[in-house]
């Protein structure tokens, strides 16, 4: 079988396009090229670069590079919406996987359709996000989960969206987990364990997010939630936040006026609770750092020190980190 992969948006750039997605597309590619069973490959990504950059070389794997820049999601949408199609024709593709959400909508007949849907929050969720994003995926997403011929769910929650959302019936939608990275499985000896959780001011347990810091990522009710754990059962586990932000100003508004405001919620649930003291340590630190001036100017520095907060500019971290 001729199995076709639009890897468009696998990046390796230093900004939130090397998030999520992005490395299910890199490991998806490198143990494929681990255990390609007997299938061949067409791998469409963006630019020669990538592919030397991936290293998952095999013979039954062929990478065919299209360029389109990055700041210019469009000319990708379009390339995948014209180009794609004709691209499959000519390579006699029998089917074709879109990692992320969107098929071709002329996606030709001889050509089975599977596309991998990470979460349906623009239905779920619309107000986090922007315009363009929503229409985006109103015009292809929901085309491709109902046009698809199987469709992956990344989560079981997924899966019921899809089905309670969109109508596409359960024998069509197969959840499949995304796999953990092999280095995340190395067990650390129980001493050097101990040694770091002591240096790290973990002895009493943490929860940690990691991942791309924007609305839909529904950080506010993390925190709102280890309030309430705070306040019902007195944990003195640490709650710590690490990520990159999306930039944009619609997001940086929305998630700058957010997360202060979970923040100040936090401060008063958990205040006079069960012998617990909030104090400054409660959010030890909020870092919005940067390599050019911070947009979030609702909330400034001497306000935000009140509330146990503080926003820094620091060209060496362009991220964001947090604890509670």
């Amino acid at each position: 079988m001729h199995i076709g992969i639009n890897a468009q948006l696998l990046s390796f750039s230093q900004n939130y396009r090397n998030g999520g997605v992005s490395r299910y597309i890199r490991f998806l590619l490198k143990e494929l090229a681990r255990q390609p069973e007997k299938h061949e490959y067409t791998v469409f990504v963006n630019g020669q670069e990538i592919i030397e950059k991936l290293s998952a070389q095999h013979p039954q794997i062929t990478y065919v590079p299209a360029t389109w820049s990055e700041s210019q999601p469009a000319a990708r949408v379009a390339w995948e919406q014209v180009t794609l199609p004709s691209l499959l024709r000519q390579k006699h593709i029998d089917v074709l996987h879109s990692p992320v959400n969107v098929l071709p909508v002329f996606l030709p007949r001889s050509c089975a359709g599977v596309v991998t849907l990470h979460d349906l929050a623009f239905i779920r969720l619309p107000n986090v996000l922007t315009p363009s994003k929503r229409l985006y995926h109103q015009m292809f997403t929901v085309r491709s989960i109902r046009q698809a011929t199987m469709v992956i769910a990344v989560s079981e929650s997924t899966k019921e969206d899809a089905v309670e959302l969109m109508g596409v019936p359960a024998e069509r939608v197969q959840t499949v987990y995304p796999c953990i990275d092999a280095r995340f499985s190395i067990v650390s000896e129980h001493e050097e364990l101990r040694t770091f959780r002591e240096k790290q001011g973990l002895t009493d347990g943490y929860i940690l997010y990691l991942g791309t810091l924007e609305p839909r990522k529904n950080i506010t009710t993390l925190i709102e939630a280890y309030a309430r754990l705070r306040k019902t059962h007195a944990i003195r586990a640490i709650c710590r936040i690490r990520g990159r932000c999306r930039t944009g100003p619609v997001v940086w508004r929305r998630l700058c006026f957010c997360v202060p405001l979970a923040l100040r919620r936090f401060r008063h649930t958990c205040r006079g609770s069960a012998g617990m003291c909030c104090t400054g340590r409660d959010f030890e630190c909020f870092q919005l750092a940067r390599g050019r001036s911070w947009r979030g100017d609702m909330y400034r520095p001497t306000e935000c020190g009140r509330h146990g907060y503080s926003n820094t500019q620091s060209p060496d971290r362009p991220d964001i980190s947090a604890e509670v």
